[in-house]
Order: structure tokens, then C-alpha cells, then sequence
């Protein structure tokens, strides 16, 4: 059936497309609030998603948890690099690594909870996962605006302005 391949194409590009604009979401209301906005925007996706069988549904499900979870790598990327200082690039590769461990592991985790609980019960997990990070996502006092602080300004390069 042709939803399989609709489904996650529309999920991968409106995760680029989401990426695209993080910047200027990060920007206006600080990581914690576009981390916590990107968990309840994924978490109802996968609501939508996995409540009904009619497959345009489906896909517009998948199109709003794509757009929620677009900014999430990008932050925790920029997260390891601040916590790590000089040793950015280690902190990167971690990221990386957990990254790829969670490509890898996660069909298998959601292929038992499957032959346990069925497709559909197993699916569930994303809708915790995603409420998970927004619950918790906003409150991180690691990510610049959480925990309800406004982003901090970020100074332009070489200090004022030389036309001054």
C-alpha cells in the first residue's frame, strides 16, 4: 500500500522543513519552549496518527509529529557542545552515538512490544515519549530559555558594532 511510503516521507520532510525554521523559533521563545511546544506537537501527531484507520488522517498525523520533533537533535547537538566546552566535538559524538543506537534499537523494542501488546499498543510509546519531552523538555534549566526564562541575547560577533 502506498500510505506506508506517503507516511514517512511527509514525517521526514516536515521534519526538514521544521529544522529549517528552529532557528527563529529558538530565537523568539528560548529551547525549553520550543522543546516542550515540540513534544506536545508530536505527541498529538502521533495521537492523530495512530487513531485512525483513514490514511490521509494518518499522514497529517505524521506531518505534525515530524514539525514537532524537527528541533529536538539540533538542540541536543547545541546542548552537548555548551555543556562540554573545549571538548565539543566528544560531546557531538555522543550525541551521534545515542542517535544511532536508538535508529537501531528501536524497531526491535517496538517489534516485541508488538508481538506482546499489538501494532498499535506498541505505537503508544512514541505518544509517551513525545509527552515525556514536553513535559520534561521545558523544564531542563540546561537549555537556554527553560524552565520558563525568556533565551538570553545573543551577542554579534566581534562585540559592537564597528559602524558605532
Amino acid at each position: 500500500m502506498l500510505v506506508g511510503g506517503v507516511g514517512i516521507g511527509a514525517f521526514h520532510l516536515a521534519t526538514m522543513t521544521g529544522r529549517l525554521v528552529a532557528d527563529r523559533l529558538i530565537g523568539a521563545f528560548g529551547e525549553g519552549r520550543v522543546v516542550a511546544g515540540g513534544g506536545v506537537i508530536a505527541a498529538a501527531g502521533f495521537v492523530l496518527a495512530l487513531s485512525t484507520d483513514r490514511a490521509p488522517l494518518v499522514v497529517a498525523g505524521l506531518l505534525l509529529a515530524g514539525v514537532g520533533a524537527a528541533p529536538l537533535v539540533p538542540i541536543a547537538y547545541s546542548l552537548a557542545a555548551r555543556r562540554s566546552g573545549a571538548r565539543s566535538g566528544a560531546a557531538a559524538s555522543l550525541v551521534t552515538a545515542c542517535g544511532y543506537v536508538s535508529f537501531v534499537a528501536a524497531p526491535a523494542v517496538i517489534g516485541a512490544l508488538s508481538a506482546a501488546a499489538g501494532l498499535r499498543r506498541a505505537l503508544l510509546c512514541l505518544i509517551v515519549s513525545a509527552a515525556l519531552i514536553a513535559l520534561v523538555g521545558g523544564r531542563a534549566r540546561h537549555l537556554r530559555g527553560g524552565g520558563g526564562d525568556r533565551p538570553a541575547p545573543v551577542p554579534e560577533p566581534g562585540g559592537e558594532r564597528a559602524s558605532r
